[in-house]
């Protein structure tokens, strides 16, 4: 009998003891032992087939019965599968709460083949809420479950867990456990089991928050390494390379190449009609003229972006109005620069901290740009506690400058303080910050 046949057996044995309300101890006896039940119910391989068919007996069954109760039970799975199948789809279009209801429904014990998958997309489900809590607490019982799973490794649950909490913890502005959970599931991912776009997103992610935390080169190799396979990737993936690609060339101030990549990046997605790249290419190409200070090419480009937009994601529409209102602010175009932050604020309510940071930030440069050093003050000091509050010292230090810098001829008294609140929190951060322009280590 094949390892394979084992798992139905042992699979089939269980809930057979289950559905008849038996524990271990219930059906073991002077001749099969509790620990013996559950290594036959979990499939463990070389145990006794003797001991197999006394259990079978116990439980009122025989080898001539398997073949078709196995039928069942697999027509069963195979429902259950596309209905998980069904859900899964239904997660970027439905309502999170409905889709809740009908994984609780399902009543699945944490036992059952599909315990892991069914808390894995419970997890998917709490991020599109968002309650990034309620998410990793389902995640990291996917990632439990699977581990004693042979499904959950073939289907890369694991792997697939690891990852979104990674994404949870992206948009707790924790970049270094997003990063920590991502290198988990590359290594969990399994080259065997199934999504084997599931590799490359993993990677496509890793260089993100690479990028995020400031280290470049390393972000670039992982770009690297992973361009030769952009053949194998679902377009989507790859233009998100070809945006990260991008970001990583006006970092370093390669700005030809950032703008040719953008612009092949940008005729990619206009090809396969993805709109959400379309976006991020026209944002991150402006962001490559801004930082020229190209203004009328970078002014085209963040309208091109808005007027494509990216609904599902508010970050980046904050981050592409503020863009937007700075080439106005360098402009001295005050009524449009001022429509843009009043937009970008509205929507920073519902944002994650950077971009509700840059919004204040670019703000106050507005106000202090028009020689208004009270309102840029207030504006300034708001980005100081929203960047306290999250323990985002880059960002801290950043404003701390802008504030000293206001204060130097007016009050000695608090440009001193600010000058020291500046050195203490440059002493806790472990290096330097990046050189990719004024704005370019925010966003």
């Amino acid at each position: 009998m094949s390892e394979f046949d084992i798992l139905q057996i042992g699979s089939l044995i269980r809930k057979v003891r289950k559905e008849s309300g038996l524990r271990l101890e219930d059906i073991a006896d002077e001749n099969i032992s509790p620990a013996t039940v559950s290594n036959i119910e979990r499939g463990v391989p070389h145990v006794s087939m003797d001991k197999v068919m006394y259990l079978l007996e116990k439980l009122g069954l025989t080898m001539d019965d398997i073949p078709q109760i196995l039928e069942s039970e697999e027509n069963e799975l195979d429902r259950l599968k596309l209905r998980l199948l069904s859900i899964e789809s239904m997660l970027d279009y439905a309502d999170p709460n409905e889709l809740l209801s009908l994984l609780n429904d399902l009543q699945l014990s944490d036992d059952h083949k599909y315990a892991a998958h069914v808390h894995y997309l419970r997890g998917k489900c709490y991020t599109k809420k968002p309650d990034w809590k309620k998410a990793e607490k389902c995640f990291l019982n996917a990632i439990r479950l699977s581990a004693t799973n042979s499904y959950g490794r073939k289907d890369n649950i694991e792997a697939r867990s690891f990852n979104d909490l990674g994404i949870c913890y992206y948009f707790q502005n924790d970049l270094i456990q997003a990063l920590q959970y991502t290198e988990n599931a590359a290594d969990a991912f399994n080259e065997d089991g199934e999504f084997k776009q599931l590799k490359h997103v993993i990677n496509c992610n890793r260089a993100r928050y690479l990028e995020k935390l400031g280290r470049f080169g390393e972000a670039m190799k992982v770009v690297n390494e992973s361009w030769r396979y952009l053949h194998e990737m679902d377009n989507h993936t790859a233009l998100h390379f070809y945006d990260i690609r991008v970001i990583l060339l006006k970092r370093s101030k390669m700005y030809d190449e950032a703008i040719q990549y953008a612009k092949e990046g940008i005729e990619l997605a206009r090809l396969n009609s993805d709109n959400i790249s379309l976006f991020y290419l026209w944002k991150s190409l402006g962001s490559t003229y801004l930082s020229m200070n190209e203004l009328y090419n970078a002014e085209i480009c963040f309208k091109s972006a808005l007027t494509i937009g990216c609904p599902q994601s508010k970050n980046s529409l904050v981050e592409a109005y503020t863009k937007l209102s700075i080439v106005y602010i360098k402009q001295k175009n005050w009524i449009k620069a001022k429509e843009l932050l009043d937009k970008a604020e509205l929507l920073a309510k519902a944002a994650n901290v950077v971009p509700a940071f840059f919004v204040y930030l670019v703000s106050g440069d507005f106000y202090k740009e028009q020689s208004n050093s009270v309102k840029a003050i207030e504006l300034y000091e708001k980005a100081l506690d929203l960047a306290r509050k999250y323990n985002q010292k880059r960002l801290e230090h950043k404003v701390l400058f802008r504030l000293a810098q206001l204060k130097k001829n007016e009050n000695k008294e608090e440009f001193a303080a600010y000058l020291e609140n500046m050195y203490e929190v440059a002493v806790t951060l472990e290096k330097e910050m990046s050189d990719g322009g004024d704005y370019g280590d925010i966003l």
